[in-house]
């Protein structure tokens, strides 16, 4: 039985509609791969915006229904998330940390800070106004000027940490670019994909008490 393109079984196993659009989503890598060969191709990131836009979407069709749910993000307390977050710090991660926020006033304009450490020292920080903009902009300014200022201090290619409390940013980073300051997250991914194996993003709860975090904002 189908519907909305979702293959029902008896036992509602869900078997044959995972081997169905997994089929499909295949044929659309193939597709895509056939676009790229070791003399010329698309660019990293334009292959990864296709794979996110059209072939994620395929293989993953109907995965509320068929994916086990999980309980979600909310559930677990900040006490907890903070507890994890301060154990990271302290066993001392390699590389530089860093932790940029966005807000906004009662004004209506919106700003971010940052602040960098390295080997638990802080070594840069900065902050700047955007204007009358949103704390989703401010958040990945924030968040692109404090990877810049590592960038800057990172003569020995060490590991970066970008840690940040806005999942919305993140998820943006990681696949297709938003409308809103595009360029910024672009840029982003552009440094990213310079660096694939020296760059990662980690969420921290924000206004918890984390030095970093509470320095960034």
């Amino acid at each position: 039985m189908r519907w909305l393109c979702i293959f029902l079984d008896k036992k509602l196993t869900f078997n044959y509609h995972i081997n169905e659009w997994t089929q499909k989503a295949r044929k659309v890598i193939n597709h895509l791969r056939a676009m790229n060969n070791t003399v010329r191709g698309m660019a990293a990131t334009a292959a990864r915006r296709a794979a996110w836009a059209v072939a994620m979407p395929t293989l993953f069709h109907g995965l509320d229904a068929w994916l086990p749910a999980e309980g979600p993000t909310e559930s677990q307390t900040k006490e907890i998330a903070v507890a994890e977050l301060e154990k990271w710090l302290a066993s001392r991660p390699l590389g530089n940390i860093v932790f940029s926020d966005g807000s906004k006033t009662d004004t209506d304009t919106a700003g971010h800070g940052f602040a960098v450490f390295h080997h638990g020292q802080l070594s840069d920080w900065g902050s700047a106004q955007l204007g009358r903009r949103e704390v989703f902009d401010a958040e990945i300014h924030g968040a692109l000027a404090g990877l810049k200022a590592a960038m800057q201090r990172n003569s020995c290619c060490e590991p970066i940490t970008v840690c940040m409390d806005n999942t919305s940013v993140i998820d943006c980073i990681g696949t297709t670019a938003a409308d809103s300051s595009q360029a910024c997250f672009r840029e982003f991914q552009k440094i990213g994909d310079r660096h694939p194996y020296l760059i990662s993003i980690k969420w921290t709860p924000g206004h918890t008490g984390i030095f970093g975090n509470e320095l960034a904002d």
